[in-house]
């Protein structure tokens, strides 16, 4: 007979100090009960005492995220409030809630004592102004909108955020939203419906992505836009006027990467200050004529904010030689400033090569160029 081979060994039994899954450390069962919906991982307390407070610390809450919890509301709300007491500040490292239609104004409170955490996620929220003020949350350093409505939001305010993300949601079509972010490193704005955001200043910015497609309805629709002082038509009479802000250009002029995508059928008129006219080359100013193929009017400023230009130029894109490179629809282009330096020339100079030169000056202009 060939010699018998090593017996083999018995599988351990369930509940043993084998293999199993009570080997494990608290911190790793703590993590997989973080996958699972809350009020499962409350049930494990009863498997044995040293599984009655794991779910405590669990790395994970999940509330009204299973389609086929039927509670309601008011159920589901009042589980939250309860699970978080109970938890007596065990750190989160991820908190998904399905609540479906919260019953308005009375739920905003408990939403705000949520969110104490460093990263946030909303998608598909109705959001009310006072949800996205995060002044009582230092620790706050992400947040992601997406597909949520923003149209009664005012501001949305943080000393800490770092990264946010706006992605395909509704703003307000009668006021523009305020974002007000100091320490902001990254930021996207994709594809937003109704008015633009206006950026605060973000010293700090590395990246910043901002697409505005052909759906969005901010825009002036009277015949003059040109001159328009509605607060909807960002002109330069707009500007220059009362506040003075770029939308969007006041808070990403600063980032270290910018990539700014529209559609085509949308830039006709655009105002731009020094940043974007870097001597010698004036690289970002010609890559952005270049790719804005309906532009009609350009305006340029090399002015403070805080002060009215004391000079003005307008000038005009010469009928024969019209350079490529340029918008064929482009007819007016504006420079404002406080005194005809050497940036000034230099532009004007960069802007001659497309045949685009001084028609008047509001002021005496020392050049001898034009």
């Amino acid at each position: 007979m060939p010699p018998r081979g090593p017996a083999k060994r018995a599988a351990p039994p369930v509940g043993g100090s084998g293999g199993n899954i009570e080997v494990l450390p608290d911190s790793i069962l703590e993590h997989i009960l973080g996958f699972l919906p809350s009020p499962e991982a409350v049930q494990t307390s009863v498997l044995a005492r040293r599984w009655r407070h794991l779910w405590k610390s669990a790395t994970g809450l999940r509330v009204g995220c299973e389609y086929s919890d039927p509670r309601p509301v008011e159920e589901l709300r009042s589980l939250m409030n309860h699970l978080l007491i109970i938890r007596q500040g065990s750190p989160l490292e991820k908190c998904d809630l399905a609540f479906g239609d919260f019953a308005g104004q009375d739920d905003v409170p408990h939403v705000n004592l949520w969110f104490r955490q460093t990263r946030l996620e909303l998608d598909g929220v109705r959001m009310h102004n006072s949800l996205l003020n995060f002044s009582s949350c230092p620790a706050l350093e992400y947040l992601q909108i997406t597909c949520c409505d923003l149209s009664s939001v005012n501001n949305i305010m943080s000393e800490s955020l770092k990264h946010l993300n706006i992605d395909y949601s509704v703003c307000s079509s009668d006021s523009r939203i305020r974002i007000y972010a100091p320490k902001m490193v990254s930021l996207r704005l994709v594809d937003l419906r109704e008015r633009t955001p206006v950026l605060e200043k973000m010293p700090g910015l590395v990246q910043a992505f901002v697409k505005i497609d052909d759906e969005c309805t901010d825009r002036c629709n009277g015949a003059n836009y040109q001159t328009c002082d509605c607060e909807s038509c960002d002109s330069s009479d707009n500007m220059a006027g009362g506040c003075r802000n770029c939308v969007l250009l006041n808070g990403v002029s600063e980032a270290q990467n910018l990539a700014l995508v529209s559609d085509s059928k949308m830039l006709k008129t655009l105002l731009l200050n020094d940043y974007w006219c870097v001597p010698n080359d004036f690289l970002a100013l010609a890559c952005i004529l270049e790719h804005s193929p309906i532009l009609e009017k350009l305006i340029l400023h090399f002015f403070s904010k805080r002060l009215k230009p004391k000079v003005e130029m307008k000038l005009r894109v010469g009928p024969t030689k019209r350079s490529g490179a340029i918008s064929k629809h482009l007819k007016k282009v504006e420079l404002k400033c406080d005194v005809v330096d050497v940036r000034v020339l230099k532009v004007l100079q960069f802007l001659s090569a497309f045949n685009i030169c001084k028609l008047t000056c509001s002021a005496p202009c020392t050049s001898s160029i034009y």
